[in-house]
């Protein structure tokens, strides 16, 4: 039966072994890790393109262009922007992510 506890994220600098214990992680039976996204270092960038996410469309353009991304569509999320959107509870790109 599929536990519904919350995600967890880990972070951590290049080259200072989150990969490795991503494939620790990943080995265990009750955790799933998908694959590196990538998305801080792609998407940051571009971010001031976005306009004020506290606006609704700016932030459903976000979160369009994340979902499509071709990382994150490795992760086989089969969520819509109208269902990312439903459990975002604030408005800013570190909300997001």
């Amino acid at each position: 039966m599929l536990d519904e506890s919350p995600p967890f994220f880990i972070v951590g600098c290049e080259r200072s072994g989150t990969t490795l214990l991503m494939v620790y992680l990943d080995s265990h039976p009750e955790l799933v890790i998908p694959p590196e996204s990538h998305v801080f270092h792609r998407f940051y960038e571009f971010l001031s393109g976005y306009g004020d996410l506290k606006q609704d469309k700016n932030l459903r353009l976000l979160v369009r262009d994340l979902l499509n991304d071709v990382w994150i569509q490795r992760w086989q999320n089969d969520k819509t922007v109208d269902d990312f959107l439903t459990t975002l509870t604030e408005k800013f790109f570190g909300a997001v992510l």
